[in-house]
Order: C-alpha cells, then structure tokens, then sequence
C-alpha cells in the first residue's frame, strides 16, 4: 500500500503469480504444460507472461483483467482436460496446481475488495 500524507491508496496488480517450484507437484504440472502441450499457446501475451524454467523455478502470471475469472476457469479447465484419465499420482499433481491457482485468486479477490 501506498501512504500520501493522510490519504491511503493502495494498488492491487491485475497479475496473478501462480509460479512454484520445479520439483513441486504443481511445478511439474506447469513444466509439463510449457514442455509438452499446446494449452499456453493459447494464452495470448497480455493474458499471461512466465518462463517453463528461471533456475529451479517455473513461473507464470496470469492477467485477471485481460482474462477475467471465467477466461482463468476456462484455462484451469483445459488443464483439468488435458490430463484427464491421467494415473492417480499425475491427476493428484492437477489438482495441486489447480488448487494453487484458485487459492491465489480467491486471495486476490479478497485483496481487491479490501483495497
């Protein structure tokens, strides 16, 4: 937040860092998606920015505002789709990101009704 004087503004990014760690369940999912689907293909520019791999790390920041919270459950669904019938350990890893995803979204949300 930012404080002039006795007037409080606050800004909230529209970007949703949803990044993880290489080795965790949800960054296997997320180098997966970079690696070997087509899905962030369909992100446009203004609607995502990220790398499959900055130094043990893959990250991606989904813009709420270029997507809205439909376009972001359209991609979590597309996702969900992508590994469908999937074996138990690479379904369970889905749903880790998903989660992790939502999660960051409702924190945001409610970041933005506080602002």
């Amino acid at each position: 937040m930012l404080f002039f004087g006795a007037q409080k503004m606050s800004y909230i990014s529209p970007w949703l860092n949803v990044g993880c760690g290489e080795a965790t369940p949800e960054g296997w999912v997320l180098g997966n998606l970079y690696y070997h689907s087509s899905i962030m293909d369909l992100l446009t520019r203004d609607e995502m920015t990220g790398y499959p791999h900055n130094g043990g790390e893959h990250s991606l920041c989904l813009n709420i505002e270029a997507l809205g919270e439909d376009g972001i459950e359209t991609f979590l669904s597309l996702v969900e789709e992508r590994y469908q019938g999937s074996s138990e350990i690479v379904t369970e890893r889905v749903r880790a990101f998903t989660d992790r995803v939502r999660s960051k979204l409702n924190d945001w949300k409610k970041a933005s009704s506080e602002a």
